[in-house]
């Protein structure tokens, strides 16, 4: 199975044009300029969202993942934490969520596919089946440290039966 990193050229639309990236790394990224601003656009009377679009809305998720760690260690304040007590609404939902590692986020919709009456396989299907090994073992370790649960190889051997989780689910 291939691991190595994928490639915007690997995926292809219907009329076999490759997918290109929408978000590619912003070529000045300062992360330190960009936490300032952030900061800025927070602390004043009323919140300048145009900012923090500009900022969050523009950077690749490895710089903001830099952002938010930069953010805290200048500040001691978490950004999300920030920008929740400063935004309301999708906009604020949408941006806490730009401030969240993917393989967080991933294994935060697999403990709610779980969790319930019920199983979402579809869910489950979706965001397992387009990951790498690498990725996988990444996923992994993120549901059992972030959300302390067992982890998901128990629970999806008790949902699917083993011939379909070897071939489709898990390859290791």
């Amino acid at each position: 199975m291939n691991t190595s990193p994928r490639s915007p050229c690997q995926f292809y639309d219907v009329n076999g044009k490759p997918f290109r990236p929408t978000l590619k790394p912003h070529p000045n990224f300062d992360v330190h300029a960009d936490v300032d601003v952030l900061c800025k656009s927070m602390r004043c009377w009323g919140t300048d969202e145009d900012a923090i679009i500009k900022i969050l809305g523009k950077r690749t998720n490895e710089q903001r993942m830099q952002i938010v760690s930069a953010y805290k260690a200048k500040y001691g304040r978490e950004l999300a934490k920030d920008l929740e007590g400063d935004l309301s609404g999708h906009f604020k939902d949408c941006c806490i969520l730009l401030t969240e590692c993917p393989y967080y986020l991933m294994a935060k919709s697999l403990y709610y596919a779980f969790k319930g009456v019920g199983t979402n396989e579809n869910t489950i299907i979706e965001i397992l089946v387009g990951c790498y090994n690498e990725e996988l073992e990444k996923l992994k370790q993120a549901y059992i440290y972030v959300l302390r649960d067992k982890g998901i190889k128990g629970k999806l051997h008790r949902i699917f039966t083993p011939d379909f989780f070897a071939k489709i689910i898990w390859n290791s």
